[in-house]
This record gives C-alpha cells, structure tokens and sequence, in this order.
C-alpha cells in the first residue's frame, strides 16, 4: 500500500518535482490539511452509500446468480493476480528511478536542509519498495473456495466495510472540527 507520499508514483503518475514538494510540505508543514480532511470526509460518506447500495443489491440475488459472481470472481482474482506481478515489477522499477533522481538533486550542496530532505524523501521510497513491491504469491494466489463459503465472505465483507467505513468517517469528522476549532482560535 502506497504512503502519502509515494501514492502517485504508485500509480506512475508523479514526476520528481511533485514528489519533492510533497515531502516538503510534510516536512516543514501541511498547508492544505482542510482541503484534506474535507474530501476525507466526503469520501466516507460516499464510500457507505456505495457499500450499503451494493448489499442492498447481493440481498436481493437468487442463489444462481451468485454462483455465477462466485465464478466471475474467482476469474477475476486470476486476472488481477496476474497484473499485479507485472503491476508489482514495474512499480519497483519506478520507485528505482526516483531514487536515483533523489540522489542525483543538488548532490554537491552542503546544505543541511536539502541533505535531511533528500534521507527523508529516499527513506519513504525505499519503505514503498518494501511494502509495495514484494509481493507473496503463497498469500496473493487465487484460491476456490466452495460457494456457501463465498457468499458467507462477501456477507462478512460487506460487514467489515460498513463498520469501517463508520469508525474512519467519525475520526475524519472529528479531526475536521478539531482542525476548524484550532483555526477559529488562531483567527481571532
């Protein structure tokens, strides 16, 4: 899983520049952090209509056209496992590239800042590579399971999405009025 700071490299959209700025605003302090924590906070909202839509949807299938998502499933398990070996690799090879380029920025200044940003900016990419690029195929290969067992799983599934969808709208929620507070505070 991508971090906050590599997430565009994870999906080979960001450039070097974009990478620097954003690790510096996290290192001398986020300006945007509303902005943020208002699309958070409409992101759960949307995140549990959507889930509550599609449980709503699985209720009402008859037991045949589970069977028929229980094997659309596992064929798609076998198609996304296969992309992300290749997703895997490729992504790796990205996050290379941008280490190299960290290294190569400003390499004979002695600034101390630039030199604390650049350990910071190659230290999340090297902790991406750890958690983004290696991948356990003992854990990712797709396995068939029996249908009961699938159905109970996507219950149980649409479970756990719900409860946490919940609980992360609420500390977005709190989190905004705490940021909003702060502010008032510091304007007036």
């Amino acid at each position: 899983m991508p971090n906050g700071y590599t997430y565009q490299i994870y999906d080979g959209e960001q450039q070097f520049e974009d990478f620097m700025k954003i690790c510096l605003e996290s290192f001398i302090g986020n300006s945007n952090r509303k902005t943020e924590l208002e699309e958070d906070v409409e992101y759960y909202e949307s995140q549990l209509q959507e889930i509550r839509f599609e449980l709503e949807k699985f209720n009402l299938m008859s037991w045949e056209d589970k069977a028929a998502l229980w094997e659309a499933s596992f064929q798609e398990q076998i198609a996304k496992f296969n992309k992300m070996k290749k997703d895997s690799y490729e992504r790796k090879l990205r996050y290379r590239h941008m280490i190299e380029t960290t290294k190569k920025w400003k390499e004979d200044t002695d600034d101390l800042f630039i030199q604390e940003l650049k350990k910071f900016m190659i230290k999340q990419l090297e902790a991406s590579i750890e958690n983004d690029c290696e991948l356990d195929e003992g854990v990712f290969a797709p396995k068939r399971v029996p249908l009961a067992e699938f159905v109970h799983d996507k219950y149980y599934a649409f479970e756990l999405e719900l409860s946490r969808y919940t609980k992360e709208l609420d500390i977005a929620k709190k989190q905004l009025d705490k940021y909003n507070s702060i502010y008032q505070k510091v304007m007036s």
